[in-house]
């Protein structure tokens, strides 16, 4: 029995939730709005949402490459950090967004996807930036553009990117539903993050679709 694979899934795992983890401490260091919950609880959520989704990034057999997996950990510290600081503080923190474009950009190139996909990225960050941002906020668009490269990367089309959307949408009204946060116009009552709902949208993507 080979346990290689199992023990390299498990550094890469391990690797996503250290630097999660430090990078969070960094923001709650500087943040007082990020200081009104203990460290304690930041990791918690790290812990959680951390293992989630890099064992569901690394589970898919996508990242065969060393600058592939490198890439795979970026998107997942992405994903964590963001997904935490936005169920926390309802806040994505701008910085956040260098690494998640270059592990993007670096998956894209690597994979050299049909040259037609360049425009169904670039259309689709358009249509986040003059429409969807107004409505949800810049932070969340630039959340489903940078899976965007990872999907196109996948060989997906503006299609799946649109896909990727109705999943994490469709997931937020079932389970906003549940809890009775939604009235009868279809509109929440409370706001909430949506970070969660990108990421296990993005995930779901990644592991049955690509």
């Amino acid at each position: 029995m080979n346990y290689v694979p199992g023990c390299v899934k498990m550094v890469q795992v391990s690797i996503v939730l250290l630097l999660s983890a430090g990078v969070l401490k960094l923001f709650w260091k500087i943040d007082n709005e990020l200081q009104q919950y203990s460290f304690n609880k930041l990791i918690k959520y790290c812990l959680f949402w951390g293992s989630i989704l890099s064992l569901g990034i690394f589970l898919a057999p996508h990242q065969k490459a060393i600058e592939e997996q490198v890439c795979g950990i970026l998107l997942a510290v992405y994903l964590t950090v963001c997904t935490v600081t936005d169920t926390l503080i309802y806040q994505v923190y701008d910085i956040m967004q260098y690494p998640g474009v270059l592990g993007g950009l670096i998956w894209v190139l690597l994979k050299e996807p049909q040259a037609g996909l360049g425009v169904s990225v670039i259309l689709f960050a358009g249509m986040q930036y003059f429409i969807l941002m107004k409505k949800y906020g810049k932070g969340d668009g630039m959340g489903y553009c940078i899976c965007s490269l990872y999907l196109a990367g996948a060989g997906m089309d503006i299609e799946g990117y649109l896909y990727h959307m109705v999943i994490g949408f469709g997931l937020l009204a079932a389970v906003q539903g549940i809890r009775g946060n939604i009235t009868g116009k279809g509109n929440l009552k409370k706001a909430v993050a949506l970070y969660p709902y990108i990421s296990a949208g993005f995930l779901i993507m990644w592991i049955f679709l690509y």
